[in-house]
């Protein structure tokens, strides 16, 4: 086995197992660049103005340039990109091998594997990626959340809440800790906060602080 099938093999093999686990479009990188508010103090001289405006426009585009690299280093060492890249290698090879040889062939199995992704591939899982939904959240996820009482609590600390998951509203029985029962009674309307949750019995313990 030469080095052009072995390639295609790899490849072939690699892309196969990422899109049955769905591995492909968790490990692709998305980040957005984070971009820092700074606090614009007063500048008496319209100079000074103008120069402190210049500095933050220059940081700024410094930032960006920085964020855009990291983010193509970033691709490039996907291994979804890194299948793709060597599967288009391995298959230009073995293709143009009975024509080509030496640095000639390499150099074509390179370009070939570079227009494989970025043609092909690369299109196919972003496509893909729109269908790909995220995992549902369990009750857990609402610790530390606020809920809003639908139902005044009543004697024994006990009322309805509700609280948004996955992209719903839904109301649970809400149990205040044993401190905040000795407070002001929970009315309608107020807003509290998850502080543990029986997932078992859809229940949640709330109280008027986050911990």
């Amino acid at each position: 086995m030469d080095a052009y099938t072995f390639s295609l093999a790899l490849g072939g093999i690699g892309l196969l197992v990422m899109g049955v686990s769905g591995l492909g479009h968790r490990m692709h990188p998305g980040g957005h660049a984070a971009h820092g508010h700074g606090h614009h103090g007063m500048v008496k001289a319209g100079g000074k103005a103008q120069a402190a405006h210049h500095g933050a426009q220059q940081a700024h585009g410094i930032n960006v340039g920085i964020a855009r690299v990291s983010r193509a280093f970033l691709t490039i060492l996907s291994p979804r990109v890194a299948f793709s890249l060597v599967l288009g290698f391995g298959a230009t090879g073995f293709l143009l091998k009975g024509i080509f040889g030496g640095a000639i062939l390499v150099a074509f199995a390179a370009v070939g594997g570079v227009a494989f992704e970025g043609i092909l591939v690369r299109p196919l899982f972003n496509f893909l990626s729109k269908f790909a939904s995220d995992p549902a959240l369990t009750l857990d996820a609402t610790l530390g959340d606020e809920v809003q009482v639908v139902t005044g609590f009543d004697t024994q600390g006990q009322g309805l809440v509700s609280v948004e998951l996955n992209g719903q509203i839904v109301q649970l029985l809400g149990t205040l800790t044993p401190e905040d029962r000795a407070g002001p009674r929970v009315h309608a309307g107020d807003t509290l906060f998850v502080r543990d949750v029986d997932s078992a019995r859809h229940r949640v313990v709330v109280g008027r602080t986050p911990d």
